[in-house]
């Protein structure tokens, strides 16, 4: 009898102890399947939201720029230069995004006699400016891709890619839509905003106690970083830690996912979403 006791212990045991680490390891895959589950659904949420807060900024701008070329291609004829140069301090002024506003009509359209009618309204400290500095031939703002893009953009408004104006020491972009009636363009109207509005929403994003958030251009250019040096001058894809950077590279032929990267001996998950009309990333 103890040797058959110790024959099924012996082969019981071994069939016991197999049995517990399986169902240990199975226990421990399905929690952490659970955690990451909830928060890749964290993830996805706070995404949409922060892309929601970034879109509704840029909505106000395009709807502005929309109703003003509206408006003024079919009141341009009984208004006075004075009264338009009021539209663009009103507008100017009343957003906290705008760092300037410019109506730039077509040759000989407001005057008969002017090749270039473009008032241009700006902020500078607490005061508005207006300056036709740039309704000269030395400027030319037909030659410009704004305008260019502006006069065949269909009616709607649309952003410029952003650029780094190192005089005013600000990233900006130009929401730019056709002053346009049955077809015939007269004109282009723009708003130069300052997108340090934008910068600072995903500068204020908290994804957890490692957490961090970066926008990156459709080219993966940062919009935003704790490095300043990276800003408008750095791509997600040249960083120096080839696994992020190959990360990056994926995140830029994607919509929304995630994707793991390593550095030292810690896994980072990078959950990421696209703005659409503009192509940037919320990562």
């Amino acid at each position: 009898m103890k040797k058959i006791g110790t024959r099924m212990l012996i082969t019981i045991l071994p069939v016991i102890i197999i049995a517990m680490i399986f169902s240990t390891w199975m226990s421990g895959s399905t929690s952490k399947k659970i955690i990451s589950n909830e928060i890749e659904a964290q993830m996805s949420s706070v995404l949409e939201a922060e892309l929601g807060a970034i879109q509704n900024k840029l909505d106000n701008v395009s709807t502005t720029v929309e109703g003003l070329a509206l408006t003024t291609v079919h009141t341009y004829q009984t208004t006075t230069l004075l009264q338009l140069e009021n539209v663009l301090t009103n507008v100017t002024k009343s957003s906290p995004v705008a760092l300037g506003a410019g109506l730039w009509f077509e040759p000989k359209v407001f005057d008969p006699t002017k090749e270039y009618v473009g008032p241009y309204a700006y902020k500078e400290g607490d005061k508005i400016v207006i300056t036709y500095d740039y309704s000269t031939p030395e400027y030319n703002y037909f030659s410009y891709d704004w305008y260019k893009k502006g006069k065949e953009s269909d009616g709607k408004a649309f952003f410029t890619d952003p650029y780094y104006d190192e005089t005013l020491d600000v990233t900006m972009s130009s929401c730019a839509a056709p002053m346009v009636v049955d077809g015939k363009v007269y004109g282009v109207v723009t708003i130069d905003l300052e997108l340090s509005a934008i910068q600072d929403i995903v500068n204020k994003i908290d994804p957890g106690m490692k957490g961090v958030a970066y926008l990156v251009k459709a080219d993966g250019t940062y919009l935003n970083n704790k490095d300043k040096d990276k800003i408008m001058k750095m791509k997600i894809s040249a960083e120096s830690n080839a696994s992020f950077a190959t990360a990056g590279k994926e995140i830029l032929t994607k919509e929304k996912g995630m994707v793991t990267y390593h550095s030292g001996s810690e896994d980072y998950n990078l959950y990421y979403q696209t703005l659409e009309d503009l192509g940037w990333k919320l990562i």
